[in-house]
């Protein structure tokens, strides 16, 4: 539950909800609201997440993250996983869910993990549909936004180097859907291609001690220049003990609009884990 959520932080509203079903040590199955199964920054809890936010590409094309649906696991053996789920096609927080006129449409996910020691990799993607809504442009002229793609797919991988506290991980993210920004007052009509790379070093000298080095380079449309952000954040995380965690974040974020201009900001936090 976010209780602090609506205007002024007022208000209450259920966030994660789910039912898991395990029949047997190979597979599991999860339905409900969930985190959206896919690449690192949609689909680790935000009291975990090595950010302390979500990045772009999350914000904007995965509003708040969760998706409304259920997916099964299947664990191959001890390497190899496979999921695959069928959803809402829209995150929970996202601009154009609940537009007026709009419908339901449905997306099915599917993904393959394989973990090896000091290795991760993953492989998959969501495709579906971003459903059509009966809008207004910016001169209040009634307007519908037809159905359009949604198909986002990512490669991850994950590696400690070896004898040394330090990991690195590489994400790469790719596909086509429209921009719901704008919402009921929709900014883009048509689907375009977009793009993410994210990279993390993390090292982790101590259990009580993590450093982490973020690079995400987010383009929402390759073909169409001046709308692309570099976001490099630098974290430090003091963890009192497991359940209680002191950061620091310094953030430069570089916006592609003609001229260049970097946006730079501080978060301090502290954060307690029931």
């Amino acid at each position: 539950m976010e209780f602090a959520s609506g205007e002024g932080g007022r208000s209450a509203e259920l966030v994660d909800a789910s039912l898991t079903w395990q029949p047997n040590a190979r597979i599991m199955v999860v339905a409900g609201q969930i985190l959206a199964p896919l690449f690192y920054d949609v689909r680790e809890r935000i009291f975990l997440l090595e950010t302390l936010e979500r990045g772009n590409t999350t914000r904007v094309f995965f509003g708040g993250a969760y998706l409304r649906g259920g997916y099964v696991a299947y664990r191959v053996n001890a390497q190899n996983t496979l999921e695959a789920g069928v959803w809402n096609s829209l995150t929970y927080r996202d601009p154009q869910l609940n537009a007026s006129g709009g419908q339901a449409a449905t997306a099915g996910t599917l993904s393959w993990r394989y973990r090896s020691g000091d290795t991760q990799l993953a492989i998959g993607g969501l495709a579906g549909t971003r459903p059509r809504l009966q809008a207004r442009d910016a001169n209040n002229t009634p307007i519908e936004v037809p159905d359009s793609d949604r198909r986002i797919f990512y490669a991850e991988l994950e590696q400690r180097i070896p004898n040394t506290p330090l990991r690195i991980r590489a994400d790469y993210i790719w596909g086509r859907d429209r921009n719901p920004a704008g919402g009921t007052v929709p900014r883009f009509l048509t689907p375009s291609d977009l793009q993410t790379v994210f990279l993390y070093a993390l090292y982790e000298p101590n259990p009580r001690t993590q450093i982490v080095l973020a690079w995400e380079d987010f383009d929402p449309d390759t073909k169409r220049g001046g709308d692309r952000i570099q976001t490099l954040s630098l974290t430090y995380h003091y963890f009192v003990q497991a359940n209680v965690r002191f950061s620091l974040r310094y953030e430069q974020a570089t916006e592609e609009r003609g001229n260049r201009v970097a946006n730079d900001r501080a978060i301090l936090a502290a954060q307690y884990r029931f």
